[in-house]
C-alpha cells in the first residue's frame, strides 16, 4: 500500500533512485546493463553495505527480495503490478544479479526505485508481521518496533549508513 511505502522509505534503500528530474540513477546498484532485446537487466552492486542486522547486502538479498514481492503467497499486490513483466534472477556473482523480463518494460527501472520494491534483509521476507513490522533495511533509520496501529512508527538514526543516492541533500 501507499501508507507501507511512506513509513518503509527511511528503512529501505532500492537498487536505483530517481533526481529531482526524474533521471534514474545508481543507489544500491552502482551500475547496469541491458540487453539488446531489453529483457535482461546486468546490476552491478555495491560492496559496502550491510543491512542493520549485519547481514551482508548481495546479489543473493536482490534476488529474493525480487522473488518474493511476485509470489502470489505474498499478496503484495502494488508491487507485483509494478514489476508484472519480472521473470526470474540469478545470482552471477555476489555483487552481481542478472534479472530477466518476459518482455521487455520500459516502467522497470522506474518502478525499482519505489519504497515499495525496497530491498529489505532476506532474514525478515518470510513474515514481516504485518504492515511495515520487522522491516530491516539498509537504510538510514531503523524501526524496531514497528507500525504500531492507532500510535504510527518511531525511527531511530542509523549510524553506520553510508549508501545515499547520488545527489542527495543530507547525508
Amino acid at each position: 500500500t501507499e501508507l507501507s511505502a511512506l513509513l518503509s522509505r527511511p528503512i529501505v534503500d532500492s537498487l536505483v533512485a530517481r533526481d529531482a528530474k526524474g533521471t534514474i540513477a545508481p543507489w544500491l546498484a552502482t551500475s547496469w546493463t541491458v540487453s539488446d532485446d531489453q529483457k535482461t537487466y546486468t546490476f552491478k552492486l555495491r560492496d559496502d553495505v550491510k543491512f542493520t542486522n549485519g547481514d551482508t547486502f548481495d546479489a543473493t538479498a536482490v534476488k529474493k527480495n525480487l522473488d518474493h514481492v511476485v509470489d502470489p503467497a505474498t499478496k503484495s499486490l502494488l508491487a507485483a503490478q509494478s514489476i508484472v513483466s519480472y521473470e526470474s534472477s540469478r545470482v552471477v556473482d555476489p555483487h552481481t544479479v542478472e534479472v530477466r523480463l518476459k518482455q521487455p518494460a520500459s516502467s522497470f527501472l522506474p518502478a525499482l526505485s519505489a519504497p515499495y520494491l525496497g530491498i529489505e534483509a532476506p532474514s525478515t521476507l518470510a513474515d514481516n508481521g504485518g504492515l511495515c513490522k520487522k522491516i530491516v533495511g539498509t537504510g538510514p533509520f531503523v524501526s524496531d518496533t514497528g507500525y504500531v496501529s492507532q500510535r504510527g512508527i518511531d525511527y531511530t538514526r542509523n549510524n553506520a549508513y553510508n549508501s545515499p543516492p547520488p545527489g542527495t541533500a543530507h547525508q
